[in-house]
């Protein structure tokens, strides 16, 4: 038995509106897959662990392998973060260093020499803008990461 012309339309319509429906759920699964990834990495990230740990870490974040853009802008934005975040506590760490050896060649205690004393300020800023650099990124980082879990949900 042959199907009348419009029967036969008819389906060749719903065939054609059907691949994009699946490749669409194909895609919300990438992104939610993606989005998983990304948070369980960004999670086990600890702002408070050593150094070497947290680089390690953020190695680990910057190296996933994203194809959704919404899920990379939020992973770089928080390597961002921890990046900003331990630069500001190694440039904290070298200015405090410049200071106690500034002080121990003072044995007098006398006044600090004044190119040390611009050299240590120096450091202490550049620590005060990475710091203010990383507040800033993390507070994005957050609120994406944060949209992220509500889309797709933790598991």
């Amino acid at each position: 038995m042959r199907l009348p012309a419009c029967p036969k339309l008819l389906i060749l319509c719903v065939l054609c509106l059907a691949g994009p429906v699946l490749a669409s759920c194909d895609r919300d699964e990438r992104v939610r897959a993606e989005a998983h990834t990304f948070l369980a990495v960004y999670k086990a990230t600890d702002h408070r662990a050593p150094i070497p740990e947290r680089e390690r870490k953020i190695g680990q974040l910057e190296q996933l392998t994203l194809s959704e853009q919404v899920v990379r802008a939020a992973r770089d934005e928080c390597v961002g973060a921890h990046r900003a975040l331990v630069r500001a506590e190694l440039e904290n760490d070298t200015a405090s260093s410049q200071l106690d050896k500034a002080i121990a060649g003072q044995p007098d205690g006398g006044a600090l020499k004044p190119v040390d004393t611009l050299r240590i300020r120096a450091g202490i800023e550049q620590a005060a803008s990475s710091v203010a650099d990383a507040r800033t990124r993390f507070e994005k980082c957050e609120t994406q990461a944060r949209s992220l879990s509500l889309r797709f949900g933790a598991r």
